[in-house]
């Protein structure tokens, strides 16, 4: 009786552990989110979804309805640029590697903004990367989810302390 119980609570769980898939950062994160020169945030979207109840109807709740997961990083690191960092190595090779396609790149002095998506079903952004980095700083912001391509474009509007105020969404025209 008790091997049954087991049998049927495993096969209960098993579509639990399939729809918890991780995205390609998912591992690059756990590596490094307890590192010295590192700062880790992870949202938890139902507390965010109970916070912004209010806001379900608006565009902010639209976005957080869009969104499964956030992940932030944040390198700082005052003996070495970013960009000779191991880490700023397997960012870039995550990149290749998923074949995420670049919507937006913008330099200024030592500065770069970088994001990229992968496209998911009904040409929805599966998965959204926005890369902040100047010499020996950095931001790496995943967010996933099935989400508008113009709605995750927009999230700037709702977060404009973590890469400014520019209107990138303006210039996406979806395929």
């Amino acid at each position: 009786m008790k091997t049954l119980r087991l049998i049927i609570t495993i096969a209960l769980l098993i579509p639990l552990t399939l729809m918890a898939q991780k995205g390609p950062f998912d591992d690059l994160f756990s590596k490094y989110c307890d590192s010295e020169d590192v700062t880790s945030i992870m949202f938890s979207l139902d507390g965010l979804k109970i916070h912004f109840a209010d806001a379900e109807e608006g565009e902010l709740g639209n976005l957080i309805n869009q969104i499964s997961k956030i992940n932030i990083l944040k390198f700082e690191n005052h003996y070495k640029s970013f960009r000779e960092s191991d880490f700023y190595k397997e960012v870039n090779t995550i990149i290749e590697k998923n074949n995420y396609e670049q919507l937006v790149d913008v330099k200024s002095g030592d500065e770069n903004v970088g994001i990229y998506i992968i496209e998911g079903e009904a040409g929805l952004v599966k998965e959204g990367l926005i890369i902040v980095n100047e010499d020996e700083e950095a931001a790496i912001i995943s967010v996933r989810g099935n989400m508008k391509p113009a709605d995750f474009l927009s999230m700037h509007s709702h977060m404009p302390h973590f890469y400014g105020k520019h209107d990138y969404h303006k210039n996406y025209k979806h395929r």
